[in-house]
């Protein structure tokens, strides 16, 4: 008897302990869960809740694209170079608030949305630079510019230094 009531109390137990829970719109608006922080950052309870006054989040959309720049080189020959990158596009600080228990411990993160005093940062993708300064007509070749990843979407990331990053897709 004993056996079945663990078993049973068990089946319970167990979804509500492992559900995952970050949810945020294009905002920067929505709510992550400490276990997620706990999971990225390798935290326990007390971890999380020493090192939860260092943590910072931001949104950033990653873009790729190639382009064509083209001008004289310096023995008079025109020359078309194809160029490439991979960056964020958008970037900028999503402000946020610690939701706590009647005890005062950290149960998760509630977040407002971008910070509207800091502008975001945009990458401009297509930039032509010539080689040196002996190239003469040297820039972006109209029409060349793909981007890859048209339909990229926002991604929220964590960080305790400002330095390193761990991304925080949406769990469902």
């Amino acid at each position: 008897m004993n056996r079945k009531f663990f078993l049973i109390s068990s089946i319970l137990i167990l979804p509500f302990t492992a559900a995952a829970s970050v949810s945020y719109d294009d905002a920067g608006v929505g709510f992550v869960g400490k276990g997620d922080i706990q999971s990225v950052f390798d935290w326990n309870n007390q971890g999380l809740q020493n090192n939860a006054v260092h943590l910072q989040f931001r949104m950033l959309m990653p873009s790729a694209g190639t382009w064509k720049c083209a001008g004289f080189n310096p023995q008079g020959h025109w020359v078309v170079q194809s160029q490439s990158s991979e960056s964020q596009s958008v970037n900028t600080a999503v402000n946020f608030d610690s939701r706590k228990n009647k005890t005062g411990q950290i149960t998760g993160f509630i977040l407002s949305g971008m910070n509207s005093q800091q502008s975001p940062t945009f990458t401009s993708m297509a930039s032509c630079e010539a080689p040196n300064d002996k190239w003469t007509s040297y820039g972006l070749v109209d029409g060349s510019v793909s981007y890859a990843n048209e339909d990229a979407e926002f991604m929220l990331q964590a960080s305790v230094d400002g330095t390193t990053w761990v991304d925080l897709p949406i769990s469902y």
